[in-house]
């Protein structure tokens, strides 16, 4: 999100986000279809939405959209060196690194969210 106010971007995905303004860039390395690489992930409602994005950034094709009431087995970690989430949905592993476990209002909705097995 370099070079682009807080602000800026909050009136960019306005459509995407809810009162919360949950979101962040980050490095999405595994899911269902393979996919890797930057993505910007959403929090609506209970649904946490991940869209491939372009090289400036800018949203693209939304690629998940994630029922956290559903998220079973996860697992994250807030440190500065290897931030990380992994999580279970309908089956599906996935994992994130970076913005998604630096970012308070995303760790937040996880914490509501998390189930204990």
């Amino acid at each position: 999100m370099a070079g682009k106010s807080r602000q800026k971007w909050v009136d960019s995905i306005r459509t995407l986000i809810d009162e919360r303004e949950a979101f962040c860039m980050s490095n999405i390395t595994k899911a269902p279809n393979e996919e890797y690489g930057l993505v910007l992930v959403c929090l609506k409602g209970d649904l946490l939405n991940v869209y491939d994005t372009n090289v400036r950034g800018e949203p693209g094709p939304q690629l998940y959209s994630i029922d956290l009431r559903k998220v079973t087995r996860l697992k994250f970690s807030g440190s500065r060196l290897f931030p990380y989430y992994r999580f279970q949905y309908m089956g599906a592993n996935f994992a994130f690194t970076a913005g998604l476990a630096s970012s308070p209002a995303l760790q937040e909705a996880f914490r509501h969210y998390q189930r204990t097995e």
